[in-house]
């Protein structure tokens, strides 16, 4: 059975949202069982914003805007999007010499893709300053028509020229290439010229409109270090973690803090559902390679990231309003209520008063629905288990943009 996500056409606003929330999903630790979203999404449009997970090289941040240059050459508005979406599976077939395993973007599916580049990152076009045009590509090209009609009915604003106003991004990006995108060689390095580009609107990024929280911009911070990363670096671990501001530092603390102590519970629910399903034909060694997991981490985690917790959650929420994340008040008092249950260190895993907020956390979160896998036969039934996944606010593609930058001297 496939979903459908929809919304009234006609307010770019509400559908900008839309966009964010689709650009934040598709990570590995989205799952949410437990309803942590918000404030994951909180800390990582803070930190890196105009990211997501599913982007993959920082070069699409050109390749997408030179495809919708090509396109906008059409002069109906149906051509344009009909025009945008070959010249992306052209950039498919063009970038596919790279591999698996480069980030190429529909490298399998190629014509049959659904979710293209330009919506891949549109979304972060706009966070970055790259796109000026509001709303979707649908919007977009229909701005491109209707610029395109006003400057053919003014005087002396006639031909192909008086219209490379109307394309609706960045009137600086760097010089679309010949041939775009039918090249023989194209790949992922960033010319200097590209990379200059994007340090600046990286850098420039913030995730709230007033600006009061560009100081926490990590890019503009990591940038500065231009040599390769090794891969499996942590966020934490970023060599220019202490040249950021102390404010900075101590929000970064917090989110670690937070996903050191909300990765416990990602666990236990696992627990808790291998459990349940054995009677009904589960695998006992999955369910003790969890309890032997939830041992482990209980054993690991200190005290003192639980008292982090515990003193400063609340600060997330407040970032939550700041980015426009909706963060309930009954998802800060599960946190604290996870957290103050934290402060038995290694006896946690025993504590039936665990397992029940967790279970609790999950069947109000899906009982409703129908999903509950804590309830429902039929949902663990379906269930195919898998490890819980420490947040990491997007850092997986931060990591690799600032790889890509540092490859250009």
């Amino acid at each position: 059975m496939q979903t459908f996500l929809g919304w009234i056409d006609g307010d770019p606003s509400h559908e900008a949202a839309v966009l964010r929330a689709l650009g934040a999903s598709g990570q590995q630790d989205a799952r949410e069982e437990l309803g942590l979203g918000s404030l994951r999404d909180s800390f990582a449009d803070t930190f890196f914003p105009g990211l997501s997970t599913i982007q993959t090289r920082a070069r699409y941040f050109f390749f997408v805007q030179w495809c919708c240059e090509l396109a906008a050459r059409r002069s109906a508005e149906d051509g344009i999007l009909t025009a945008l979406h070959r010249h992306e599976v052209e950039l498919i077939s063009a970038l596919s010499h790279l591999g698996q395993g480069k980030g190429v973007i529909g490298i399998d599916s190629q014509d049959r893709l659904r979710r293209m580049p330009s919506d891949i990152y549109w979304s972060g076009l706009m966070r970055l300053g790259m796109r000026q045009a509001e709303g979707s590509p649908v919007h977009w090209a229909r701005g491109v028509v209707a610029a395109r009609e006003t400057e053919r009915q003014s005087p002396g604003r006639e031909g192909e020229a008086a219209i490379e106003s109307t394309f609706g991004f960045d009137s600086d990006r760097p010089r679309m290439p010949d041939n775009f995108p039918n090249l023989p060689a194209l790949d992922f390095g960033l010319t200097t010229d590209e990379a200059r580009t994007l340090r600046r609107r990286l850098a420039g990024a913030c995730a709230d409109r007033d600006g009061r929280l560009h100081q926490h911009n990590l890019m503009s911070v990591f940038m500065t270090h231009r040599r390769a990363l090794p891969r499996g670096m942590s966020l934490w671990d970023h060599p220019m973690v202490p040249a950021l501001q102390s404010e900075t530092q101590q929000l970064l603390q917090l989110a670690r803090a937070f996903t050191e102590v909300m990765y416990g519970a990602g666990i236990l629910y696992r627990r808790t559902v291998a459990r349940l399903s054995l009677p009904e034909g589960g695998q006992l060694d999955r369910y003790e390679g969890y309890a032997a997991g939830l041992q482990d981490w209980a054993n690991a985690l200190r005290p003192a990231d639980v008292h982090l917790v515990l003193d400063h959650i609340d600060e997330a929420g407040r970032l939550g309003f700041a980015t426009r994340h909706t963060i309930s008040p009954e998802t800060l008092a599960f946190v604290k209520a996870w957290a103050a249950l934290c402060r038995a260190g290694p006896d946690l895993p025993a504590s039936e008063a665990a397992a029940e907020l967790v279970s609790r956390r999950e069947v109000a979160l899906k009982g409703r629905a129908g999903t509950s896998r804590i309830r429902l036969a039929s949902a663990r039934s379906r269930w195919r288990g898998g490890e819980a996944q420490r947040l990491d606010y997007r850092w997986g593609t931060a990591h690799q943009y600032l790889n890509d930058l540092a490859s250009v001297r």
